[in-house]
């Protein structure tokens, strides 16, 4: 089995998914990295793994096309794309994965997450709330493109959901369908492409990487921001579809979000700390989806760089 994973300076955290990586049961590896100007010791924990390692330079990155590099080097006809801070969740993982293209109609598939140990209680949370954080597995197809008109925005994105954080694709499925020059959200975008074209998508829940981040609100803000420009582009998509509720949608995930932190934090000095926190990640979550869709719906959308 082939696995495809896009580095820039992964740190320890790449070492102990290499490391996982090289546990996997039932598979034999074929590890392809791509990197794009690390300064770190990635491509040295690469080279440990006995990766092939091809290197671009930083500012020819692109979500979809740096993927399409490393898929061409791939030698099965199943390819794994993984983020370098994936961490498989246990040595059966890839093997689970593997498992859903029994399914000869199955192109894509792509598996759970869950937050990592050190995560805050809300992190978890939205994890577990999340489409990528279900506890049951599923198979989805579209029953012809003509379908997709009848289908409402949410339908389309529930329909759509795969994360290349840790997915799979079948050879031939990419081959028909590459994923080209696309700046952000690759998967969906794939997903839709793969569905209309026939190929099936499954997500497979019993499989799973530890991930999540800590990140800094400006971050959060914007990869929120890209994310749903978006889910309106693809599937005109507004979960806050005005000003109004987004100032409603505010003061509500506040009040949501400290009752959730009182009733199932336990450190004292943690809960203090997420309470003064939660207001502004408040605010970046709901201005974020609200504006995302707003702008692109106008055709002003902004670009965001290093998302």
């Amino acid at each position: 089995m082939s696995v495809v994973i896009p580095t820039k300076n992964g740190g320890a955290l790449f070492s102990d998914v290499l490391q996982e990586l090289r546990r996997q049961k039932e598979v034999e590896l074929d590890l392809v990295i791509v990197d794009s100007g690390s300064k770190d010791e990635t491509l040295a924990y690469a080279r440990g793994a006995g990766a092939r390692i091809l290197t671009i330079p930083p500012e020819s990155f692109n979500h979809g096309a740096t993927r399409d590099l490393g898929l061409r080097e791939v030698r099965s006809d199943l390819a794994v794309l993984m983020t370098q801070d994936a961490l498989p969740g246990d040595p059966w993982m890839l093997a689970r994965l593997a498992q859903a293209f029994e399914d000869e109609q199955v192109g894509g598939a792509y598996v759970r997450q869950v937050a990592r140990p050190e995560a805050d209680v809300l992190t978890r949370r939205n994890l577990e709330l999340a489409l990528t954080g279900r506890l049951q597995s599923e198979t989805r197809a579209l029953a012809s493109p003509e379908a997709w008109r009848t289908l409402a925005p949410f339908e389309r994105y529930r329909l759509c959901n795969f994360d290349n954080v840790c997915s799979a694709l079948r050879r031939q499925a990419w081959e028909a369908i590459p994923f080209g020059k696309v700046a952000f959200a690759e998967d969906i975008v794939w997903s839709r492409k793969a569905l209309m074209a026939g190929w099936k998508i499954a997500y497979v829940a019993d499989a799973h990487v530890v991930h999540s981040h800590d990140r800094p609100l400006r971050y959060d803000f914007s990869r929120t921001y890209l994310t749903h420009r978006k889910l309106y582009e693809e599937y005109e998509l507004a979960l806050v579809p005005g000003l109004g509720e987004a100032v409603n949608g505010i003061f509500a995930t506040i009040g949501e979000d400290w009752r959730y932190l009182r009733a199932h934090e336990p450190s004292r000095r943690r809960k203090l700390k997420m309470m003064f926190k939660i207001p502004f990640l408040s605010a970046a979550s709901v201005l974020g989806q609200y504006m995302g869709a707003r702008d692109e719906r106008l055709g002003r959308g902004r670009d965001v760089q290093g998302i």
